[in-house]
């Protein structure tokens, strides 16, 4: 037994700091990896054949597409979901769950981090851009959450703007509507 402690007792457990950027990276490749015509017609196919059970899908994509980790395979997902139902069906369904995903985001920011801002206001740090930052960050916060960008940074912005809940939820659900009706308009018209 002391021959094994001493072989073994020495060795740390391995810690892995960036895994989130390495399983980042692994939907990156499957996003692409899903884009080749191969794959891609398969998914089509999976949809069509879903009818509208499908639409369950686009909800469920959605709610993906506010989340940093997934917003490439959802993205992906909305883009044939454009070619198969009505852009404007698909924009409807999934504004809404990506609404709810970052309304989550909203609300733990809020919680987290409004204090921390709050308290750089008070102390004069922010006091000197306190006007452009009120001016811009919602216009930055509507543009992050169109694209395909993390929306955690825009819920961040918007939570500690001071944005009342239902404030919140229109102008995030416009803003997903409008950049989720872009990226399934181009399924719709390039599948």
């Amino acid at each position: 037994m002391p021959l094994l402690k001493g072989l073994f007792g020495g060795v740390k457990k391995y810690e892995y700091k960036h895994h989130k950027t390495v399983i980042f990276f692994l939907i990156v490749l499957l996003s692409v990896f899903v884009l080749d015509p191969k794959y891609f017609n398969t998914l089509l196919e999976l949809i069509k054949t879903s009818g509208n059970y499908g639409l369950i899908g686009v909800a469920i994509a959605g709610f993906f597409f506010a989340y940093g980790l997934t917003i490439p395979i959802a993205t992906v997902a909305l883009y044939a979901f454009g070619g198969i139902y009505n852009p404007f069906l698909v924009a409807l369904i999934a504004a809404a769950t990506a609404t709810a995903g970052d309304f989550i985001i909203f609300k733990i920011a809020k919680m987290r981090f409004a204090k921390h801002i709050e308290k750089f206001e008070r102390k004069g740090m922010l006091r000197k851009y306190s006007k452009w930052i009120h001016r811009l960050a919602p216009i930055l916060a509507g543009l992050i959450i169109a694209s395909p960008l993390p929306d955690e940074l825009a819920a961040l912005f918007l939570g500690s703007l001071k944005f009342t809940e239902k404030q919140f939820v229109i102008f995030v659900y416009a803003a997903e509507f409008i950049g989720i009706l872009l990226i399934a308009s181009a399924g719709a018209a390039l599948i």
